[in-house]
């Protein structure tokens, strides 16, 4: 019975963060005023510095604070049974894993130098990597998460983290709240205030609407220099469905809520076709140093046609494929978003 039930019971339970999708947190449902909830996702101590500037470019105050759910990822060795560890108590106090850890000890350093801004809250998950995802998904459900932040498996010198590569996907999939991947080629950026140049490619869609609600916090910081590019087909369909209205009063709100002055440029480009979108893109470095971008699933365009015959990593969408790629001459680091709704 037991060799029989074991695998039923896998198959056909139904986890509560599954069932959650419909009630999604997400940045655009986040109002201002409101606690930002941020679930970092970290295997390796390296990339601490490029989430930790991603977090301070979301602009974090006291009249918009972030709380950011750190939770390390470590994989269980052995035979022992998998573990879930909180590192704060319902007091405040962390116990001496968290003060110890470079990982942990890096937020937390954070967290003082933002008080009342931030509140670090550290987890570690010892787990197979097959079920990581779980931990991250039921953490994500009970604290009303909004973004879900991974690291992309590939490392710029060539190695790939088989690890992550396993996770992304099912949290992609199974995430009950937006999920965004970061592709870092230099995020860290010197001591000292912020300064960061970050571009916003926007086509429309669910995930595009979700990259420019995380632009409109950028804006507000004033270390960030923004630009928001949004590409129009040059031949416009016979009408308009739903989704574009939805991105057309998605820009509204973002150019009346916005009070980055010259810091914060918006441009309408009009292309004719994938080629034209390449171009252009490729052409429109003034600087940046991150990229937002949707990952747009299941949309279709034809601006972007074509381009999936060529991409190398799905989880990144199309766009961000293209924009990660070595040979496209890029030197961004990339942030691709994807709303579960």
């Amino acid at each position: 019975m037991t060799a029989t039930s074991t695998p039923l019971v896998s198959i056909l339970h139904e986890p509560m963060w599954r069932l959650s999708r419909s009630s999604a947190c997400t940045v655009q449902n986040c109002l201002p005023g409101m606690e930002l909830r941020v679930l970092a996702c970290v295997k390796d101590d390296d990339v601490a510095p490029s989430i930790l500037n991603l977090l301070e470019a979301a602009n974090p105050t006291p009249d918009n604070p972030i709380c950011v759910y750190l939770l390390r990822l470590v994989q269980l060795v052995g035979r022992s049974a998998p573990i879930f560890i909180a590192h704060r108590n319902p007091k405040g106090a962390v116990d001496s894993i968290a003060s110890t850890v470079p990982l942990f000890k890096a937020f937390m350093k954070y967290e003082r130098s933002k008080a009342g801004a931030v509140v670090v809250q550290p987890f570690t998950s010892v787990a197979p990597f097959e079920t990581m995802h779980h931990d991250a998904c039921a953490l994500a459900s009970e604290r009303r998460i909004s973004l879900v932040i991974i690291p992309f498996h590939h490392r710029l010198n060539g190695d790939v983290d088989q690890a992550l590569r396993s996770i992304t996907p099912r949290v992609l999939s199974d995430a009950p709240c937006s999920v965004g991947i970061l592709f870092d080629r230099g995020l860290s950026c010197p001591l000292g205030p912020l300064s960061c140049h970050v571009g916003i490619v926007f086509f429309g869609g669910h995930d595009d609407r979700e990259a420019l609600a995380l632009a409109s916090r950028m804006a507000e910081h004033p270390g960030v220099v923004l630009t928001v590019m949004r590409f129009l087909p040059s031949v416009e369909g016979d009408e308009k469905d739903e989704a574009v209205e939805e991105d057309e009063e998605a820009i509204k709100e973002f150019k009346a809520g916005v009070k980055g002055g010259e810091r914060v440029v918006y441009r309408d480009v009009v292309v004719k076709g994938v080629e034209e979108t390449v171009e252009v893109i490729k052409m429109a470095n003034d600087g940046w140093e991150l990229v937002v971008v949707g990952r747009r699933r299941g949309a279709k365009s034809r601006l972007t046609d074509g381009l999936t015959e060529w991409s190398q990593w799905p989880e990144l969408g199309v766009i961000g494929d293209m924009l990660a790629a070595s040979d496209f001459g890029s030197s961004w680091s990339v942030l691709v978003v994807q709303q579960n709704v």
